[in-house]
């Protein structure tokens, strides 16, 4: 990164190659930041997005923004960034890497907006939901579900018109506010995109003490799969797959299958209705409300593979 001017290629290290104090940043390859040996890689920033690609150039120290110890020509101003090199843009990547329609970090710091972050303008709108809470561990933060009155409502008539019914996924980030969640006999929706009581895609904490669910539901035959023994606070990754030429639905926690693939799928009617195209409940009125936080909600026109949904449940 440079000040001031057009951005220039920078080698990024935890080993400088002229002498003086390691310097804690990244490699990045594949995309994903990660931390150790010597220079490999060139970093291009291209509107914020970490990218590699051309030949390792001179690097220049420095210590904020003076230059020392320039390898050939005049010393550039270089910022040097603690940690990985934009590692709060780093999860975004991966997920926008994997083209999904719409994507829902709940990163905001204020306002009701919430910002669909795939480029596609499916934008939502918060009711009484808490910002700036802590995040998965990427740099940015989450969106916290007070119990009884908050919801998201993301609803458009793009989303609904872009939602594949017949094959896609469904992913995101969540946490229970405290382990009495698990066991308060309330049903309790993570996301909830649906046009009606038959047809809907459901990622839920059953009535059932610590059970979690993900549901596929259409023209009234539901392919639902849980998950007993859950009761952590920490950040749990879920997803949830539907393929009806494949006739296959998989639900996923953790990066890992949940039980066997569900078949025998229903034929999907009709297309999302405002009113129940919901994170964090199950209704505006409101219902079935989250307890405690909520981060990265991305929906895709596509099955994703079992490794893609793997890298997905991992934080760079």
């Amino acid at each position: 990164m440079t000040q001031g001017g057009s951005a220039i290629p920078v080698v990024v290290s935890t080993q400088p190659p002229d002498g003086g104090p390691a310097l804690r940043v990244a490699v990045v390859s594949d995309g994903r930041p990660t931390e150790g040996g010597p220079a490999r890689a060139v970093v291009v920033v291209t509107d914020g997005r970490p990218t590699q690609g051309n030949v390792p150039m001179p690097v220049v120290l420095a210590t904020g923004a003076q230059a020392l110890f320039p390898i050939g020509g005049d010393p550039i101003p270089v910022v040097v960034v603690s940690g990985s090199l934009a590692s709060d843009m780093a999860y975004k990547n991966k997920v926008i890497a994997l083209s999904p329609i719409a994507y829902w970090p709940l990163a905001e710091a204020s306002g009701t907006t919430i910002v669909d972050e795939s480029g596609n303008g499916r934008n939502g709108a918060y009711t009484s939901v808490t910002l700036g809470q802590t995040g998965i561990g990427d740099g940015r933060t989450a969106a916290s579900f007070n119990g009884t009155a908050s919801f998201g409502n993301v609803f458009s008539a793009s989303l609904a018109a872009a939602l594949n019914n017949q094959e896609g996924s469904l992913a995101l980030w969540i946490r229970a506010s405290g382990a009495g969640v698990w066991t308060d006999g309330a049903q309790r929706r993570c996301v909830r995109l649906a046009v009606d009581a038959n047809n809907s895609l459901v990622i839920f904490k059953a009535t059932t003490n610590n059970q979690l669910s993900w549901t596929y539901q259409a023209g009234g035959t539901s392919s639902t799969r849980s998950k007993a023994g859950v009761s952590s606070t920490a950040w749990l990754h879920v997803a949830l797959t539907w393929s009806k030429s494949g006739d296959a639905v998989k639900a996923y926690f953790n990066g890992v299958q949940e039980g066997a693939t569900l078949t025998g799928l229903g034929v999907w009617l009709g297309l999302l209705a405002s009113s129940t195209t919901l994170i964090g409940a199950t209704s505006q009125t409101p219902g079935g409300v989250w307890s405690g936080t909520l981060a990265h909600v991305a929906v895709w026109a596509n099955v994703l593979s079992a490794a893609q949904i793997a890298t997905l449940a991992v934080v760079p």
